[in-house]
């Protein structure tokens, strides 16, 4: 939907000019079948080791396929960068709800009638230090510590077109045609002798 919005990534596989084996029916494909076809054309590869991520995109012409991978790196990128933001945010607010239940902590249990001994109010005043100090790690380490999606390689427009191959394609089922005719033929001709004996 990204694509679709940003690209016109399904319209881009449906014009009159694409050979229409290749071709997708264009405004009246369905869900199903433009999902069918992102997948054909968008590869996706995770090194497992290494933690990257190579992504490629296979168009009709170089500035589709290039426009295509640009959007879908910017919608990565942002998609990541929110989600870490979240996920920071996250932390701050139960650090934060953490001191804010050992201050309540503390003053129910200097604010009783019943004075807590010395030993109880030096453990408790740690206590809340502790959880002082968590919440300003927890501050500082969202500032320094951030997921986000580096692109190692930017995309570059290809010179020369590496798929999809019309003319293989072409070629492949001209081939699979002749040796239809030529098995067909073969068939009926072996009939034929069987016929006249």
């Amino acid at each position: 939907s990204v694509l679709e919005a940003r690209v016109g990534f399904s319209a881009n596989y449906a014009g009159d000019d694409i050979d229409f084996l290749s071709r997708l029916s264009g405004e009246s494909a369905d869900v199903e079948e433009r999902l069918a076809n992102y997948r054909k054309r968008v590869e996706i590869y995770v090194d497992e080791r290494s933690g990257n991520l190579t992504i490629s995109v296979t168009g009709f012409s170089p500035t589709t396929a290039h426009g295509a991978l640009n959007a879908l790196l910017e919608h990565l990128t942002a998609v990541v960068d929110a989600e870490d933001e979240t996920r920071r945010m996250r932390r701050i607010a139960a650090a934060e709800a953490e001191v804010e239940r050992t201050r309540e902590a503390l003053n129910e249990s200097f604010g009783s009638t019943t004075q807590p001994i010395q030993f109880d109010r030096a453990l408790a005043e740690e206590i809340y230090g502790l959880a002082v100090r968590t919440l300003a790690e927890e501050r500082r380490d969202s500032i320094t510590a951030h997921d986000r999606l580096e692109v190692l390689s930017s995309p570059t427009q290809p010179t020369r077109p590496s798929g999809p191959a019309r003319l293989r394609g072409i070629f492949t089922t001209a081939i699979f045609a002749l040796c239809l005719y030529t098995i067909f033929t073969l068939l009926i001709a072996s009939i034929r002798e069987h016929a006249n004996i």
